[in-house]
């Protein structure tokens, strides 16, 4: 029965050959009464074959509905997961369901997008070890999974060591974002179950990683937040530096944080060019470090020397394999480092180093966030620096102090750069202004913002980076400065001017990390030296900070598509559900009243499809004739956004409904979502356990007789009883050609 029922229509086969040989080969040696006793087997056989195969076709389909069914509800739990922890549980619960032994998840670290033929990340995590033999069923993994080489598909050790055992190995994908990859020990024997299970998977666990991604933004940017607001309102550049240390191994769970400045001159002991020091540490290995005037050389064999020469942000994901970098007995502990240099104007000012005990403990992401956030340090330092070595530049540093607290109040690039023009126009002549931000991957210049003589430009086109000056700019990363004689000195270095020629111009990049996002400039068409060096540092300054801003609100919109992005697929799922839902309830209205009041009627629903339609509150009086006067007070029933249903209370009388009964409807209503959810989810369960049972029950009664009329007589009577249906029939069609 077990082998007739993986393939029936084979070992019928086989079966009805096996019969015929016989019968031709036995045939000639009977007679008489014989003969036909024989016959009779044989046709009975035959019959036999035939019922055996049927009953196995029918187990078969039954087995793939049950199994199409389990899919759905294990994709569905899958999906629902907020997070990789959640998820993983589900998986677990869901394996001894599909008759899966053992399983094992892992996860890239550090994937990129797939393109052929690039190989897999060389380092995953474990995150899910299951194997049903075990007590335990689940091997404790570290918080963040178990690291290991890709190539070798799980860590050492972990695979059972008391079995034969066969895996299928499926990719994890979501389109081109490489994600990981599943070991499933072969149980069920039906392809499909495991192409099913990957495709569930790689779906919730996009989505899950997409939340958790959207989580850490959030806490990395209120960091940066943080930390932007201590530079912008603290003046002392010790106590500031010290105090970022501090609040940015907090913030991240590190090891340690520390700070260098560049000294271009060295002192009596420790003669020689360049040095970065460190000024502020976290930690008794950072006070230590203090007190020796530990400093490592610009350019020299470590990270901080290596980021600082080269302007460049350096991660070694596990120092013991990092050449470049200096071995610290006073941090042991040290398995993963990031190397931020401090650049502004252009120069590399300091670095800042961030180290955890914990391998690959910075991604791309972190690399993003935190440069944003150093290069927001390194303007604050230098500008601290040019206001003790200036006194005199009071009035403009206070300008640059509060266009930075101005900017970091503000996400909307519109908003930025309209502060960018308020504060540099209080600064030097921006009659003629433009803000240029640079597409890399389009190669592609755009200018949100333009003013000639003082008036806005409504649209300017983009175009493609080319010879002018902005180009110019882009490309040598330095600010650059035309007093007069531009034509010439133009044509001299091969720029195109771009429209009208003017007699001054000055241009300086906006640069965060090693990136460049575009370019300010200002113009005088009229006067020559309108500009000179003291105005390029100033409009450096701005760049830098308005190359910040712009960056922090490239990675807000990321967070909100990505958020967007989770909260949609949540309202699909939930819309889904409960359309489902409401086509089989039976009641999905409630009305109590007084004993003497009035049935509600269409009139008085209004209030109900108003508030579902608006998605608020509707509070109602209307003060007619004493038969007209009424008042109603209707809430939406909401649900992750999605208004599932309405919460009303009415009078009959004119009343004004105050604050306090208006909060309250409102939290009932958010109550009544949560219990309907609740419930939904119940009847759910109860009706697929139900369902569960009566193909059970009706498969049982059917595998008691071997009697075709007996099976289908059961199959209608149970059919029948099941749906409460007055007829049922049965129709049975044989071979036209043979007439059987």
């Amino acid at each position: 029965g077990e082998a007739i029922s993986t393939d029936p229509g084979q070992y019928v086969d086989a079966w009805q050959a096996a019969v015929a040989v016989l019968r031709r080969n036995t045939l000639p040696y009977l007679e008489g009464e014989v003969r036909m006793r024989a016959d009779g087997l044989w046709r009975q056989a035959n019959v036999l074959i035939g019922q055996t195969a049927q009953r196995a076709r029918a187990r078969q389909v039954l087995r793939a509905e049950g199994q199409v069914q389990m899919l759905r509800e294990i994709e569905e739990a899958l999906v629902t997961a907020s997070d990789v922890g959640e998820l993983v549980d589900a998986l677990e619960q869901s394996l001894p369901r599909l008759g899966i032994p053992s399983c094992y998840l892992s996860l890239y670290e550090n994937p990129t997008h797939y393109e052929y033929p690039q190989p897999v990340p060389e380092w995953s995590r474990l995150v899910l070890a299951y194997d049903a033999d075990l007590d335990s069923q689940r091997i404790e993994l570290e918080p963040d999974g178990r690291r290991f080489p890709t190539h070798q598909l799980v860590p050492d050790g972990t695979l059972p060591q008391n079995r034969w055992y066969s895996f299928m190995v499926v990719p994890l994908y979501m389109r081109e974002n490489q994600l990981g990859f599943g070991l499933f020990e072969v149980g069920p024997r039906d392809a499909g179950v495991y192409e099913a299970l990957r495709q569930g998977l790689s779906s919730a666990l996009h989505g899950a990683l997409l939340v958790q991604r959207t989580r850490d933004y959030a806490v990395r940017l209120q960091t940066a937040a943080e930390v932007s607001h201590a530079a912008s309102s603290i003046l002392d550049p010790d106590e500031l530096i010290q105090q970022v240390v501090n609040l940015v191994q907090d913030r991240f769970d590190l090891y340690y944080a520390g700070l260098f400045l560049v000294e271009d001159e060295g002192t009596e002991d420790k003669p020689g060019g360049a040095w970065a020091v460190l000024r502020a540490a976290t930690g008794e290995a950072g006070r230590q470090m203090l007190a020796q005037g530990h400093r490592l050389e610009v350019g020299g064999e470590s990270m901080i020397g290596w980021c600082v020469a080269n302007k460049q942000a350096r991660i070694a994901l596990d120092v013991g394999e990092d050449a470049v970098r200096f071995e610290n007995p006073l941090l042991p502990k040290t398995r993963s480092e990031l190397a931020l240099p401090l650049v502004s104007r252009g120069q590399a000012i300091g670095a800042l180093t961030i180290q955890s005990a914990q391998e690959a403990a910075f991604s791309d992401e972190d690399i993003a966030v935190l440069q944003t956030m150093a290069d927001q340090l390194a303007n604050t330092i230098a500008n601290a620096r040019l206001f003790e070595q200036a006194q005199a530049h009071t009035e403009e540093f206070a300008v640059l102090n509060e266009m930075a607290r101005a900017l970091t109040a503000t996400l909307d690039v519109g908003t930025v750069l309209q502060n960018v023009y308020h504060h540099t126009s209080r600064l030097m002549d921006t009659s003629n202004l433009y803000v240029a931000l640079y597409d890399v991957q389009k190669d592609e210049v755009s200018f949100p913002f333009y003013l000639v003589e003082g008036e806005p430009i409504a649209h300017v086109e983009s175009r493609q980076t080319g010879k002018g000056l902005t180009e110019y700019v882009l490309r040598t990363r330095q600010p650059f400065l035309v007093a007069e004689n531009i034509a010439a000195q133009l044509k001299e270095l091969g720029i195109e001017m771009v429209g009208r020629e003017a007699q001054s111009w000055l241009g300086a990049p906006m640069i965060t990390g090693d990136q460049v996002v575009g370019v300010i400039a200002v113009q005088s068409y009229t006067t020559p030296r309108a500009y000179n060096e003291h105005h390029r540092d100033l409009l450096s300054a701005i760049a830098n900070q308005t190359a910040i801003a712009v960056q922090n609100t490239r990675l807000f919109e990321q967070m909100q598509d990505a958020l967007g992005e989770v909260e949609a697929t949540q309202r699909r799922y939930l819309g889904r559900a409960w359309t489902e839902y409401l086509r089989s309830a039976r009641v999905t209205g409630y009305e109590t009243r007084q004993a003497d009041g009035a049935p509600l009627d269409d009139a008085l629903l209004r209030e109900v499809q108003q508030a579902a339609e608006q998605q608020r509150t509707t509070a109602l009086t209307v003060n007619g004739g004493a038969a007209e006067e009424r008042s109603a007070l209707v809430a939406p029933v909401t649900l992750r956004g999605m208004v599932i249903g309405a919460l009303g209370v009415h009078d009959e009388g004119a009343r004004q409904w105050t604050e306090e009964e208006i909060a309250l409807i409102e939290a009932i209503a958010e109550r009544v979502a949560l219990a309907a959810e609740n419930l939904r989810l119940l009847e759910e369960t109860q009706r697929r356990a139900a369902h569960e049972q009566l193909v059970g029950e009706v498969a049982a009664r059917m595998r008691e007789t071997l009697d075709m009329d007996t099976v289908l007589q059961t199959a209608i009577r149970s059919i029948g009883d099941a749906l409460d249906i007055a007829e049922v029939e049965v129709r049975m069609y044989g071979d036209a050609t043979t007439g059987r």
